[in-house]
This record gives structure tokens, C-alpha cells and sequence, in this order.
């Protein structure tokens, strides 16, 4: 099954293609009609919550701490300033994106390129936390192209967009 949806951002064309198949879940982001990274995440193992959670344990090199007394250690938040944050929309941290194909990006891009990829693991798997399937995630040079040639333009901005598009196409 395969679904798409065409939109605007930043006066680029931009389609989003989602393809299931048995062992695997394609998710094209093309951009001017173009590709530029691929990505493979693995969803198998995914936790059923769906989202983080800040009580859970982990490892951070300091001891067991959950990750909301780690970041209180680390003084990123105020005490109470944590309970009032949707953690939902955080990246799931067991998940981790293999570059597949493309290259040639500077060290920010692949960061940020890496991080849209997980970002879009995430969405697949709080709207279906049963889901094992591996991700391949192709983006176009809507995310990276602006980082490199530093015109300005924010491309976390279309991330918004574009996840909104990848909702609409589900095939999980």
C-alpha cells in the first residue's frame, strides 16, 4: 500500500510517499523531486508507551538516574518546571538511524539529517507501538540544503510540516 501527499514549504515542493511492505515501512520525502539521505531505523523493540517517560532508568555515566533527575542534575530545567512538559514529542532514545545511502553532508547536516530520521521513527511508533518493522527514511535536501549553504533558512522549520504529512499517509 502506498500513500502521498504533496505539499508547500518554504516556496519548495515537497511529497511525501509512505510504502508498506511485510518486512519493511518506506517513507520518501522528496523535495524539488529530489533525494538526497537514506536512513534504516529499527522499530523492533520499540517500549508500548509510545513516548518518553521520564521515570525510566538510564545509564548516563553518572549512575542510575531517571532522565528527569539526570537533566535536574545537569540544571537544563528548574525542579518543577518538568512536570509541565509534554515529553511526547521527544525522539525515543533506543532508537538510532543507519545512514543507507548519500553522503557529501557537513557534520550538522548528517546530525540534523540522523535526528529528522529518528524524529520520524517516533511518530510511527507512538501511533502504533506494536510496530517492528524496520523504517527506511529518505529525505530530500529540504532538511540539509539550507545548513550548507547557510542561506538562513531553518529547516527544523518544515519538520512540523512534514510529520503533519506523514500522519496523513499512514500505512502502519
Amino acid at each position: 500500500m502506498t500513500r502521498t501527499k504533496t505539499f508547500t514549504v518554504e516556496s519548495r515542493n515537497v511529497l511525501v510517499q509512505t510504502t508498506a511492505f511485510t518486512d519493511k515501512i518506506f517513507i520518501n520525502i522528496f523535495c524539488q523531486g529530489k533525494l538526497g539521505r537514506t536512513f534504516a531505523v529499527a522499530l523492533r523493540g520499540s517500549p508500548s508507551s509510545g513516548g518518553f517517560d521520564p521515570s525510566t532508568t538510564v545509564s548516563r555515566g553518572v549512575g542510575n538516574l531517571s532522565d528527569a533527575d539526570y537533566l535536574k542534575s545537569q540544571h537544563y530545567f528548574e525542579e518543577d518546571s518538568l512536570a509541565d512538559h509534554d515529553y511526547s514529542l521527544l525522539p525515543l532514545n533506543h532508537l538510532t538511524a543507519q545512514p543507507l545511502l548519500g553522503g557529501g553532508m557537513d557534520s550538522d547536516s548528517d546530525i540534523f539529517a540522523r535526528l529528522v530520521a529518528v524524529q520520524i521513527a517516533t511518530l510511527v511508533a507512538s501511533h502504533n507501538p506494536a510496530e517492528t518493522r524496520t523504517l527506511v527514511v529518505s529525505l530530500g535536501p529540504l532538511f540539509f540544503s539550507s545548513c550548507e549553504s547557510g542561506k538562513g533558512d531553518n529547516p527544523s522549520d518544515a519538520l512540523w510540516d512534514v510529520l503533519s504529512a506523514i500522519g496523513q499517509c499512514r500505512v502502519w
